[in-house]
């Protein structure tokens, strides 16, 4: 070994401004801007119902970052509305010993992430043992409301604050998404992470999305996301009954790479 040769930055993906090491082994990535951690902030306000901001006397009233840019719930918590499973769920990730970096996709690799993604190292450790993972966010999708067309479905039923509980739970779960047919066959059309989603977008009286796999026209390049309502027959069954789609269109996302 050469000393002289090794990358010095190494540590923290080469990017010693933008990434930190506090403890020697893990890095947390500190890429997002203001603007974009308000966006997120704002997106995961809008599903729990956390308020943001402060009182008169500067203690927070609900969610906020802290001086490490820490995802934090504040004690005494105000909420106003949003889902349960949410709110409940946020607790458990911030309470969790997994440590997750939202981060902004880097470029070059915006072409393998549309619009969020978590990462595929979920579960991997660092020396310590402390769990590690990154989520990514595409900041030019969520910014071009072209991307997502709403067919008689509102654009929150998978907006960026779903998304990102979606993506979340694969993060500290390590639950996968129904991909293939040997899959499917496995654990149903949904999988875990599209019914743990739902159950959120039932409690914000949003439609349910029917199943993790989308039909894409290849031409157009545009996919096709279902959703549906529960309904109660004649009989008193509840079914569940399709009302519309968000159209995704993924060409557009590439052009964003151009």
């Amino acid at each position: 070994m050469r000393p002289h040769t090794l990358n010095l930055y190494e540590y923290c993906a080469n990017d010693p401004v933008n990434a930190w090491d506090p403890i020697g082994y893990q890095v947390v990535l500190r890429s997002l801007d203001e603007e974009q951690q308000k966006k997120i902030l704002e997106a995961l306000s809008n599903v729990t119902g956390y308020k943001l901001g402060q009182d008169e006397e500067g203690n927070y009233l609900g969610l906020y970052l802290d001086e490490d840019g820490k995802l934090t719930i504040a004690e005494g918590a105000i909420r106003d509305g949003g889902s349960n499973t949410a709110a409940d769920a946020l607790t458990g990730f911030i309470d969790d010993s997994f440590n997750v970096d939202i981060i902004s996709v880097p470029k070059g690799a915006d072409r393998y992430y549309a619009f969020a993604a978590a990462s595929k190292k979920d579960g991997s450790k660092s020396v310590l043992g402390e769990k590690m993972s990154v989520l990514y966010v595409d900041f030019k999708d969520w910014n071009d409301s072209s991307l997502i067309q709403s067919n008689d479905v509102p654009i929150e039923a998978n907006g960026l604050g779903v998304t990102l509980f979606h993506e979340l739970k694969h993060n500290f779960t390590g639950l996968k998404d129904p991909r293939t047919k040997k899959m499917v066959d496995h654990i149903g059309l949904q999988g875990p992470v599209v019914q743990f989603t739902n159950k959120i977008r039932s409690e914000l009286g949003l439609p349910q999305r029917d199943k993790y796999i989308l039909p894409m026209n290849s031409k157009t390049g545009i996919a096709r996301m279902d959703f549906s309502v529960s309904s109660t027959t004649r009989g008193g069954k509840i079914r569940m009954k399709k009302v519309g789609c968000l159209k995704i269109n993924y060409k557009t996302h590439f052009s964003h790479l151009n």
